[in-house]
């Protein structure tokens, strides 16, 4: 009896030795559940391990980059129509002119579409150009954004702090102008394809007629079977002789008095 008496009591399990224990647990069968993947291969079973610590969200999912940032376009309350019409005029003229969209253009692109160009944000907007001179800081290059959110000021009725006076027939005009410089472009790229072109070289038709004699004797001195396969041949080769004359024709305006 004295030796059950000195016997220390067994304390019960705390939580620290029971989330031990659930730790343990969980890490073995994870373990051994990607050990039997690994067809029982360790070096295989630690590369699935690490994939799948991978996964875990240990750290926030990268958010937008710079570049997806500054392509995005903050559109100021206008309305998406009008965004999309202006920011497609505003590309293909950058692209047409030489030293790009400028602020003058933006200011008479306003004028155009009713907005007072001596508001205060439209004056602003042109000091911020380079130069002493009003006419040199007209002449400087504007920002895509920076126009959207001077459109946005300009066109804000007065008292309020959203909307604009800019509608329907804002989105029309901008829509044909955009017509008119995309056909402006591709006429100018249409002129520089024909310029870079190999000339196309003139057969003369004091040339071609020795010709045609030469084929009709040789026709005569071949058989009768052969008459139909010449003349094909024959009517081949004048066709493309007349498209190449058409083709100097519209490229030089004239033909010279030999080849007329």
């Amino acid at each position: 009896g004295g030796a059950a008496a000195s016997r220390p009591e067994d304390k019960p399990m705390g939580w620290g030795k029971v989330v031990l224990y659930a730790v343990g647990g969980i890490s073995g069968v994870i373990f051994l559940y990607h050990f039997y993947q690994a067809n029982y291969n360790l070096h295989r079973t630690e590369i699935l391990l690490l994939e799948r610590y991978r996964k875990l969200p240990f750290y926030w999912p990268p958010g937008p980059s710079q570049a997806h940032k500054n392509a995005a376009i903050d559109e100021q309350g206008l309305p998406p129509e009008l965004v999309s019409a202006f920011s497609e005029w505003f590309l293909v003229t950058d692209l047409q002119e030489a030293g790009g969209v400028v602020r003058d253009d933006i200011i008479e692109l306003f004028k155009e579409l009713g907005l007072n160009e001596d508001h205060p944000a439209a004056k602003e907007f042109i000091q911020r150009g380079d130069g002493t001179l009003d006419e040199h800081r007209r002449m400087t290059g504007a920002g895509l954004q920076e126009s959207i959110t001077l459109m946005a000021k300009v066109s804000r009725p007065q008292g309020q702090e959203t909307g604009t006076e800019l509608g329907e027939e804002a989105v029309s005009l901008l829509r044909k102008k955009l017509r008119r410089s995309s056909a402006s472009v591709l006429d100018g790229a249409s002129a520089l394809r024909a310029m870079q072109a190999p000339p196309v070289p003139a057969v003369s038709p004091a040339v071609a007629e020795p010709q045609a004699e030469e084929v009709q004797d040789e026709e005569a001195d071949d058989g009768p079977g052969d008459e139909d396969e010449h003349r094909r041949f024959e009517s081949a080769r004048l066709k493309r002789i007349e498209e190449e004359l058409m083709a100097r024709l519209q490229r030089l305006g004239a033909l010279s008095p030999g080849e007329e």
